[in-house]
């Protein structure tokens, strides 16, 4: 991701140099300064302002050079986190259903986020840093070897105790970053779900209970970060004294070599040595102190590995791209079982069903009996265990789904919107669509109206989720983007069960609109949702047990819709009988018992 980055890199390294040659200049300079005061007779004056004012040239230049060096270089990170973060994008959308149902959404902004940005400043520091320390070492034994060549083998003695300290401390920070960066992860799940939570949370009054359930999270990042620190500051403890140790070492030898005259060493070069000495021994405890940063971004770009190294894929290379869905399902013994899934009983067995185009299907069935999973099928989130499902006669398996999904639309109970205009939240993934298409799409969902109550209409921002609209105005937006799509199949999985009697007439004029000449398959708990729906599934322990129309399927007493229907009976009688009077009279209550199960759920 930083190969085109190459040319900004080079420049940045270049203003670097010129940045960085105060810190190698001044001990050469400082040494001259001292020959010159020790030895008057032999070096003039002028050769003091020589050295003061090439001093002065390097020095100065640091305010310019470190500058457009900071600039280039933030250039090129930042370009490559934006390539990184959309490299995760990308991955996320490309990964399957059942990756995103086991993952958790707080962890994954998180990963996007904190990890990309982790990965950032490691790089940012490794390059300065660690550019910085490889070129003083280099120097410094230049110099050294020119002056004074026998102390060059001292100064190497530095480099196996950093090597020595790095492996002593590497694990453990290592193990405290990967601690640090768990808990993060799990209070970013937990305040996600606490922020989605909340109107539910006051509605209920258990504040407190939240606020404990936050404050146990908060403190296991509190303990890990603290455990980080402790691993950090013992770090840089013991790096900064074994190398400052190192330093007065040099220091000392290099006078008592010049006092016993053991080296024909001049104070200059004493004055010089100890000077490279300190600077050795400072960018090697630096070094060592950029190990927290290192072992922080190597945590990170393992965190994103998580994602990125997933294999976990919808493939959709080499397939049949579809260029016209005629809305035929088929489906012979098809069996499907999850991936993990503990128990032995498939969420499908044996389920066989052929759907002609233009068809309306009704799908029933308790909880667990496989209506979602059947969903799945047909949306290709799921493929088949055994058994062969088809699509205008072709092998799912053989298609790419995403020429097929763009003919497809889906209103669900839970209607997704998100932070954006309402135009925007309509044409969702559409482009070349006329005013008029558009106009025309609001008025057959029954939204116009609404719209233009809107502040700005069409342009009235909408805060997350649509927050801002009723139940019945969000699922009349879903319905407006499903027209504009012009779907040849369309799947309605409980899209007015969540709404009143008002809302619910407004959005099954519209959805009646909708399903005109389109394949439809609606999932339903109500009667009322059923009646346009030419044959029914029913479902049972993930198996087919009834199939067909409303009337069939009413005039079969011992079947299992019936048990259904006469389990809802059962609950609206005992809620008559047990409730309160209506608060608008008695008269409101509906006392057929077809007029209750098409207002109640199955």
């Amino acid at each position: 991701m930083y190969s085109p980055e190459r040319r900004l890199l080079g420049i940045s390294t270049v203003f670097w140099l010129v940045r960085s040659s105060p810190f190698w200049v001044l001990p050469i300079l400082t040494a001259n300064v001292i020959e010159i005061v020790s030895a008057p007779a032999v070096h003039p004056i002028r050769s003091l302002w020589w050295n003061a004012a090439w001093g002065t040239v390097f020095i100065g230049q640091h305010l310019v050079t470190h500058s457009w060096h900071y600039h280039t270089l933030s250039r090129a990170v930042r370009r490559v986190e934006a390539r990184l973060r959309l490299a995760v994008c990308r991955q996320l959308h490309l990964l399957s259903i059942s990756y995103h149902k086991h993952a958790h959404g707080g962890a994954l902004q998180a990963k996007v986020m904190q990890d990309v940005e982790n990965i950032g400043l490691t790089l940012r520091e490794l390059y300065s840093n660690g550019l910085y320390a490889l070129c003083t070492v280099l120097i410094t034994l230049a110099v050294v070897a020119c002056r004074v060549p026998v102390f060059v083998p001292i100064l190497l003695l530095a480099t196996p105790a950093a090597a020595g300290l790095h492996h002593c401390l590497r694990e453990r920070l290592g193990e405290a970053i990967h601690r640090y960066r768990r808990a993060s992860e799990t209070l970013s799940i937990h305040l996600r779900g606490m922020l989605d939570m909340i109107p539910v949370t006051r509605a209920h009054a258990v504040e407190e209970d939240e606020l404990a359930r936050a404050e146990r999270h908060v403190r296991k990042v509190e303990e890990a970060g603290l455990l980080l620190d402790r691993q950090y500051g013992g770090g840089n403890a013991a790096a900064w004294v074994v190398f400052a140790e190192f330093g007065l070492l040099g220091l000392v030898l290099t006078a008592w070599l010049s006092y016993r005259r053991i080296l024909p060493l001049t104070p200059g070069d004493v004055v010089l040595i100890g000077g490279y000495f300190a600077v050795l021994t400072n960018v090697l405890a630096g070094f060592l102190n950029m190990l927290s940063v290192a072992a922080r971004g190597l945590e990170s770009l393992q965190s994103l590995d998580e994602v990125l190294a997933c294999s976990d894929l919808e493939v959709h290379g080499g397939k049949t791209r579809l260029l016209e869905v005629r809305g035929a399902f088929l489906f012979q013994n098809v069996f499907f079982t999850y991936p993990g899934q503990r128990t032995c009983r498939p969420a499908l067995t044996d389920f066989s069903l052929r759907v002609d185009p233009g068809e309306k299907v009704g799908i029933v069935g308790a909880s667990g009996a496989g209506k979602s999973t059947l969903l799945g099928l047909l949306l290709g989130f799921h493929v088949p265990t055994h058994g062969c499902f088809q699509l205008d006669g072709t092998d799912l398996r053989t298609v790419d789904l995403t020429s097929f999904r763009r003919q497809i639309a889906v209103v669900s109970q839970e209607t997704l919107l998100f932070a954006g205009t309402v135009r925007e939240n309509i044409l969702h993934g559409i482009r070349d669509v006329s005013e008029a298409q558009l106009l025309a799409a609001m008025r057959d969902a029954n939204a116009a109206e609404f719209i233009a109550r809107l502040p700005q209409g069409l342009d009235t921002f909408l805060g997350e989720r649509g927050a801002m609209l009723s139940g019945g105005e969000r699922q009349r937006l879903a319905i407006a983007r499903a027209l504009i799509r012009s779907p040849r199949v369309l799947i309605l999985d409980e899209a007015t069960s969540a709404l009143d009697v008002e809302s619910e007439a407004l959005v099954q004029e519209a959805l009646n609109r909708l399903m005109l000449g389109r394949t439809t398959f609606i999932v339903a708990h109500r009667l009322s949702s059923l009646r346009r729906a030419e044959k029914i599934v029913v479902l049972k322990a993930g198996q087919l047990v009834e199939l067909g129309s409303l009337t069939d399927l009413l005039s079969r007493p011992d079947g299992e819709f019936s048990r259904l229907q006469a389990h809802v009976f059962e609950c609206v009688d005992r809620f008559r009988t047990t409730s309160p009077p209506h608060p608008l009279g008695s008269h409101q209550w509906p006392m057929d018992q077809q007029e209750i199960a098409a207002d109640m759920h199955l």
